[in-house]
C-alpha cells in the first residue's frame, strides 16, 4: 500500500469512527426521520391543493351549467354529470352540496325531467337517499 491511501484510511477512522453497520443503521435512521417532514412539506399540501382545486372547478362548472336562462341541453347534462363523476369525493360535505345542488335544479323548470330522473337515479346509487324524486308528469308517449 502506497502513504496516500493509509493516510487516507487513518483519516477516513478518525473522521467516522463507526463500523461500515452502524455507518448504515444511522444514515438510515437519519433519512427515515425526514419521512414526516417530507409528508407534511409535500405530500399533504398537494392532496389539500388538488382537492380545494377539484371544489372550484365542480362549484364553476355547476354554476355555469345550473345558472342558465335556457334550458339545458344534452350536451350540458353531461358535462354536469361528469363534473359529478369527477368531483364525487367521500366527503359529507360535498354529497350536502350535491344534495342542494340536484334539489335546485329538481324545482328548476329549465332542466329536462329525463335529465332529473337519470341524475336522481345516479345520487341514489352512489347513497343518497333523502332527496325528493323528480315529479313525474308526462303525457303517455312523451318519452
Amino acid at each position: 500500500m502506497n502513504e496516500t491511501m493509509i493516510h487516507d484510511a487513518q483519516w477516513f477512522k478518525e473522521v467516522l469512527p463507526l463500523s461500515f453497520d452502524q455507518f448504515v443503521i444511522q444514515s438510515t435512521a437519519g433519512y427515515l426521520t425526514m419521512i414526516p417532514f417530507l409528508l407534511v412539506m409535500t405530500v399533504i399540501p398537494i392532496y389539500v391543493a388538488t382537492i380545494a382545486f377539484k371544489l372550484i372547478l365542480f362549484n364553476s362548472t355547476v354554476n355555469n351549467l345550473t345558472m342558465k336562462d335556457e334550458p339545458m341541453t344534452d350536451d350540458d347534462a353531461d358535462k354536469f354529470y361528469k363534473c359529478i363523476k369527477r368531483s364525487f369525493p367521500k366527503s359529507p360535505e360535498i354529497l350536502d352540496n350535491l344534495r342542494s345542488i340536484y334539489e335546485d335544479m329538481n324545482t328548476s323548470e329549465h332542466v329536462s325531467l329525463d335529465y332529473k330522473e337519470e341524475i336522481y337515479e345516479k345520487l341514489v346509487k352512489k347513497g343518497i337517499q333523502d332527496i325528493e324524486k323528480p315529479q313525474i308528469d308526462r303525457k303517455i308517449g312523451e318519452r
